[in-house]
């Protein structure tokens, strides 16, 4: 893990060298390589690792995706980007659509993954009545709104309700989801 390496790790530059993979990320890999049964690979957030500008550039946001698909491909793995939205998702939307365009940065960061998933905050009304109606504390942050804002395959792209219970979050409405 990152603590454990005692400094920063970036993975994608841009600098007098131009736009590319960083030593790091290339040492990544091959580290990678060791673990037997490598399922899943989580960066997080994308920012901390990214020296370049991802939110304005569309050649960084596809390098940096097509790095991710890369790790996916080479390992037969899972990998997470976590990334920020902006703060225009503080206010109540049931519109997945309106979710994928307040994804920060160059839509090449959405559009390069092979899905993408937004949470944000759900109505302060609606957190109210959620958590009396569970018998938990009030928390603004505690009930979100999810949902799948692109993906390569078909999805159900219905807006979820999840809550949050110590760290986990759950689906509220369990039979609004479809699985399969």
């Amino acid at each position: 893990t990152v603590p454990d390496y005692g400094k920063p790790i970036t993975l994608l530059k841009d600098d007098h060298n131009g736009l590319g993979l960083t030593t790091a990320a290339h040492e990544l890999m091959e580290e990678l390589r060791s673990i037997d049964n490598l399922a899943l690979v989580v960066i997080d957030p994308i920012q901390s690792f990214v020296g370049a500008s991802i939110t304005t550039s569309q050649e960084a946001a596809q390098l940096y995706c097509q790095f991710c698909a890369s790790i996916s491909s080479q390992f037969g793995a899972s990998t997470l980007s976590i990334h920020h939205m902006s703060k225009t998702m503080l206010t109540e939307t049931d519109d997945p659509m309106a979710a994928r365009g307040a994804i920060r940065g160059a839509s090449a960061l959405t559009d390069g993954h092979r899905m993408a998933m937004a949470i944000w905050l759900a109505s302060e009304g609606d957190v109210e009545s959620i958590c009396a109606e569970e018998g938990l504390e009030y928390d603004r942050t505690r009930v979100v709104k999810a949902g799948i804002v692109k993906s390569n395959a078909q999805a159900d792209t219905r807006v979820m309700t999840l809550i949050r219970r110590d760290a986990a979050l759950e689906v509220y409405n369990k039979g609004d989801i479809n699985w399969g």
